[in-house]
Order: structure tokens, then C-alpha cells, then sequence
């Protein structure tokens, strides 16, 4: 690799992140119809202060691809990516949650903080870590039997327990230099596959599925299909950044098993096994989404939350009960009698069991009343 390679990574992951923000861009708004679940209210401002943001945004965006010399440039972006981020907990997306990430650590090689080997180790820890988190996060009941089936609409049920041992395995083996390059192959096919499923398939509701795992396949390639003699992850020079990658990638994402992590942050993406919601609601309250949107609702004004994000803002909600509670509050804020809009939430106590704990929750029962 030559001293070039660090600019065509950071050109890689910058293009990428700029395609997943374009495909989910009702998601930067906050003038829309699924509100904001904000993590620091003052930091929420619209209308042309907004815009200006977003405006900034932008333009740090198109001139971090010539400045990408400058850590000032870099940091700038950085900044104003936390406000937005802080604005609303549903663009805590996993690909922007891992994208943000890298870049930190590309800003710390332009200041001439870490080395140019440094840097590649530390990409190659953040990967490595959201692979292996993303399949240990498929070993669960729900994923077996609901997802696999409903993907490749077929009864294969071997599949569904063999699909998370390879992705765990082919992330593992990235780690020697004797398997990286079979894990490489392996993991690009399951990427392409996934590229087939949004394209042409099942998985099409999710469009940012295509620019992240295209950039994501050409990092795994150049990062580890070339045998570098010195890429390895000793804690070596960059001691601080690569106990960062690993806390953040590695360590942290454990403490979801026990409810001290969030589930996209552990890169559970499609395990099937985060918390679900669903809205029912009246004809009347209905009228407030979009048509795509109200074509979603069953006979009973029924709707999965996740199916209203994907139509209304092109990418997932944020799974945590936290953040179904506050749109929640929200949307009841904004009924006229206590049935406008109910919730029901549904958690998976026991992995192994695909059964779901239901609670239904009224307006009422968070202080809201009705006259």
C-alpha cells in the first residue's frame, strides 16, 4: 500500500456516507411527520436556522473531498454532524454511528496524531467489530424463524442457524493473515447478496442498504486483501486510538446483552431481536402521513413503526423504548381524544424463544387528558 491509500479510504468512506445521507435525506429534516426524538432539546432549531445547517452541512461535505488535508475541515464536519445527531436519536444510524467513527480517526492522521499503518489497523478494528457483533446478534429465535424465512421466503431452518455462525466466523477470520483473504471473499458475497435482496428482492424497502454495503465491500477488500506485513493490532504506538476502537466497536456493543448499549450502536441490524412498536390509530390522525404512508395502515389503522420510518423518512427507526416512547409523547400531544393514537410496545425476554412481551400503552397513562 502507499502513503495515497489513506486518502482513497477516507474518499470511500465520505462518498459512502454522503450516498446513505442523499437516500435517507427526509431524515435530516425536522419539519416532517414522524417528530423528532430529540437527545438535547436546544440544540433543535427549524426553519431557515435549520436549513442553514443542513446548508453548512453540506458544503463541509463537498469541500472535505479537496481539504481532506486539513483537520480543521474535518472537524468542522464532525461538529456539525454531532448537533444534527443530538438533534434527533433516529439518525443514530449504524452506518452513520460507523462512518463518524472512522472519519474521527482519519482527522487524528491528518493532524499527524497517529501513523498511516495506525490509521488502516484502527479502520480494520471497526470492521472486524461490527461483523462479529452483526452475527453474534443473529443468534436468536426470531431471526431464525421469522427473518431468514421471510427473506428467502422459504422454510430452511438449518439456514437460519448456520447463516450467523459464518458471518461470525468470516469476521473472525479477518484477524490472521492465513484466512483474510477466504474471510474477504466471503464476506463480499454476503454483501453482494444483501445488495441483491434491496435491488430485487425483499429487502428493497431499505435503499441505504446499497451505498453503505458498496462502501463497505471496497474497504474489506483494500483493507484486508492486501497482505500487509505490518498490519496487525498490537497496541503498539497508537495505544489511545486503538483502545477507542475497541471499547467503542468491540467492548461496548457487549453491554446490549444486559440493556446498557443500544441495539444499532451494537450493529443489531435485521437480527430481529430489538424492540418493536407498532401505532394504532384513527382515521382522522391517519390524515396527518403521507398517502404511501396511510396505504401501510391495516383494517384496524394498525402499523408497524418501522414500516412508517422506511415511508416516511427511507431508513429504520431507532429501536429503543426510549425513542418509541418520545414520538410517542408527541404524537399524543398532538390528538384530540385519548384513542387518536395508541402504542403497543413488544420486547423479547428470551432469545432463545420467539416469544414477545405486549404492552399497550394510552395517552392518558403518560398525563395526557382528554376533555
Amino acid at each position: 500500500m502507499t502513503l495515497g491509500m489513506q486518502r482513497k479510504i477516507f474518499y470511500i468512506i465520505q462518498g459512502s456516507l454522503l450516498m446513505c445521507v442523499l437516500v435517507s435525506y427526509p431524515l435530516w429534516f425536522n419539519d416532517r411527520a414522524v417528530p423528532l426524538a430529540s437527545a438535547v432539546d436546544v440544540l433543535v432549531f427549524k426553519g431557515w436556522l435549520h436549513v442553514g445547517t443542513l446548508a453548512v452541512w453540506g458544503m463541509l461535505f463537498l469541500a472535505s473531498f479537496w481539504k481532506f488535508r486539513k483537520p480543521s475541515v474535518l472537524i468542522t464536519f464532525l461538529f456539525v454532524s454531532l448537533i444534527l445527531a443530538l438533534q434527533d436519536q433516529l439518525r443514530w444510524q449504524p452506518w452513520f454511528y460507523q462512518y463518524l467513527l472512522m472519519i474521527s480517526f482519519y482527522v487524528l492522521y491528518t493532524a499527524k496524531r497517529i501513523r498511516h499503518i495506525d490509521f488502516r489497523n484502527v479502520i480494520r478494528l471497526i470492521l472486524i467489530g461490527s461483523y462479529v457483533w452483526a452475527g453474534i446478534h443473529k443468534y436468536n429465535a426470531a431471526f431464525i424463524e421469522e427473518f431468514i424465512p421471510k427473506i428467502l421466503q422459504t422454510e430452511i431452518v438449518w439456514l437460519g442457524y448456520l447463516l450467523p455462525v459464518i458471518e461470525t466466523l468470516l469476521a473472525i477470520g479477518l484477524i490472521p493473515q492465513r484466512t483474510r483473504r477466504i474471510s474477504t471473499v466471503g464476506l463480499m458475497i454476503m454483501h453482494l447478496l444483501i445488495l441483491i435482496a434491496v435491488i430485487n428482492g425483499s429487502m428493497r424497502f431499505n435503499l441505504v442498504l446499497i451505498p453503505w454495503n458498496l462502501g463497505l465491500m471496497i474497504l474489506v477488500f483494500i483493507l484486508f486483501w492486501y497482505q500487509e506485513k505490518r498490519a496487525g493490532f498490537e497496541l503498539d504506538r497508537a495505544v489511545l486510538s486503538k483502545s477507542i476502537a475497541l471499547l467503542l466497536t468491540i467492548i461496548l456493543p457487549s453491554l446490549n446483552f444486559v440493556g446498557y448499549w443500544d441495539s444499532y450502536l451494537s450493529f443489531s441490524l435485521y437480527s430481529e431481536k430489538t424492540d418493536k412498536a407498532y401505532f394504532f390509530v384513527s382515521d382522522e390522525f391517519k390524515q396527518r402521513f403521507s398517502e404511501e404512508s396511510q396505504q401501510l395502515f391495516d383494517m384496524e389503522n394498525k402499523i408497524y413503526v418501522q414500516k412508517l420510518a422506511y415511508s416516511e423518512l427511507n431508513t429504520p427507526m431507532y429501536p429503543e423504548r426510549r425513542v418509541y416512547i418520545e414520538i410517542f409523547e408527541k404524537f399524543c400531544s398532538e390528538a384530540d381524544q385519548n384513542f387518536d393514537i395508541i402504542i403497543q410496545l413488544q420486547t423479547m425476554p428470551n432469545p432463545l424463544k420467539n416469544e414477545w412481551k405486549k404492552e399497550t400503552i394510552f395517552c392518558e397513562d403518560i398525563g395526557y387528558s382528554f376533555e
